[in-house]
């Protein structure tokens, strides 16, 4: 009974070990990358803060204030002046929405309590199949 669990474990564990290996990332291309960053932009929606790195390595953060099909206008505050800028897309290495470090941190809380109390339930499960020999 203990060599079946023994299996049962490993096949269950092992998804997990290898997923970081099979996951790999595939290069897409530049117009690929812009219609994926249009895609983003549209779904964030105006009014959204952003941080865009760009391909001369340039990084920018502001709001959303528009979006075309070729660009989108950003707004920023430098100087105590409102400053308005149009990016191409074609210009955008890497475009990423302000994320709220609280919201990030509980849900990886949450996730470690999750699997530390599925671990547990293994155990116990273990001792309790393993009591009955």
């Amino acid at each position: 009974m203990k060599a079946y669990f023994s299996i049962l474990l490993a096949i269950l564990l092992l998804p997990g070990f290898t997923a970081q290996t099979t996951f790999a990332q595939t290069k897409t291309s530049s117009s690929e990358k812009q219609a994926e960053y249009k895609k983003w932009v549209v779904d964030w929606g105006i009014n959204k803060i952003v941080t865009i790195k760009f391909q001369s390595g340039e990084k920018v953060e502001g709001r959303i204030a528009a979006i075309r099909d070729d660009a989108i206008t950003i707004q920023s505050v430098t100087n105590g002046q409102i400053a308005s800028r149009e990016i191409s897309f074609s210009e955008i290495k890497k475009i990423s929405p302000k994320v709220n470090a609280g919201k990030v941190a509980g849900k990886t809380a949450l996730g470690i309590l999750a699997g530390f109390g599925a671990l547990i339930v293994i155990v116990a499960v273990a001792v309790a199949i393993g009591g009955n020999d």
